[in-house]
């Protein structure tokens, strides 16, 4: 069962070095040989930078001292063009190629790859633009992605900041999307209850209606608001719970509390109660692979509401 739940933030042991506070705590003979291998670098090409004690370098290339700065929680809207150490372009969402369309993340330590660009956009104002330079540690490791990325790769970064928002705005911004998406499919009698999910009961259920510490067995499917089906049920397949166990998404678990035995009900939610900022990972490309080995599962897009349309099968 895909949806049940994960924590968004994941460290695991291949992005440990990733998740320390200093480049010496990455380890060792791979940081130094690949710090010198940066300041040869910016020595040739005269440029000049600022250390972090992060291990990452970078540049100001444009500031914007009245901008508002970025701050931890924030939701980072960017532009960004990233390269190889050799010049390489491996991936590019820049404002000369589509000033209008933009990439986010949330602005926390471990909700974002490569974590460089937390790092700088930590330093940043909206409307500022970076060059970044990323030691291996602060980027994607060891991890290699046919001709884009190579292991423990230097990894060069434009990032510009378009602009911040707030999780509530989001919140804000979600309920109107669902909200539209109700008005759109003509959905009747959707109670929108305190908890914050959408719920709309489809058929009535006679059997005992589940309450804290019951186990439960239900059909589900998992759907995006754009009507793409990302999870469901089979025969042999089913969800089974204990309802405040903590085990799945809180929205599922909410809905779940207003169903009895026999019910069918589909429950819209918004990401703060399902997958919330997920992790964002940069290029899109290599999201599967690079999930494979670092996740549990594929993330879902960040702040991306659902819904699920459920059936309670068992109430014991």
């Amino acid at each position: 069962m895909r949806f049940l739940y994960w924590p968004a933030m994941i460290c695991l042991v291949f992005m440990a070095t990733s998740c320390l506070n200093n480049e010496e705590d990455a380890g060792g003979q791979l940081v130094k040989e690949q710090d010198e291998k940066i300041v040869a670098y910016l020595n040739q090409n005269n440029i000049k930078t600022t250390k972090t004690s992060s291990g990452v370098y970078y540049e100001m290339l444009k500031q914007n001292s009245n901008g508002v700065a970025v701050k931890d929680s924030n939701i980072v809207y960017i532009h960004y063009v990233l390269r190889d150490l050799e010049g390489n372009l491996i991936d590019s969402l820049s404002a000369s190629a589509d000033a209008l369309q933009t990439a986010r993340f949330l602005q926390e330590p471990n909700s974002v790859v490569p974590q460089g660009f937390y790092i700088g956009a930590d330093l940043m104002n909206v409307g500022e633009k970076l060059r970044l330079f990323m030691p291996s540690y602060r980027a994607y490791q060891n991890f290699s992605y046919k001709t884009l990325i190579s292991p423990d790769e230097i990894i060069m970064a434009e990032l510009e900041v378009v602009k911040t928002e707030s999780l509530e705005m989001q919140k804000t911004q979600e309920d109107q999307a669902i909200e539209q998406y109700i008005a759109i499919h003509q959905l009747d009698s959707v109670q929108h209850l305190p908890s914050g999910i959408y719920y709309q009961r489809l058929t009535s259920g006679s059997g005992d209606q589940a309450k804290s510490g019951d186990a439960v067995k239900l059909n589900y499917k998992g759907i995006y608001l754009n009507d793409t089906v990302f999870d469901q049920s089979t025969a042999d397949k089913l969800l089974e719970f204990v309802v405040d166990r903590n085990t799945l998404i809180k929205g599922v678990n909410e809905g779940v509390k207003q169903m009895r035995k026999g019910e069918k009900a589909r429950i819209l939610i918004p990401s703060s109660l399902a997958y919330g900022p997920s992790i964002a990972i940069f290029p899109a490309t290599i999201k599967d692979e690079f999930s494979k080995i670092a996740f549990t599962r594929p993330p879902f897009p960040p702040f991306t509401p659902v819904f699920f349309e459920l059936e309670l099968l068992d109430v014991k």
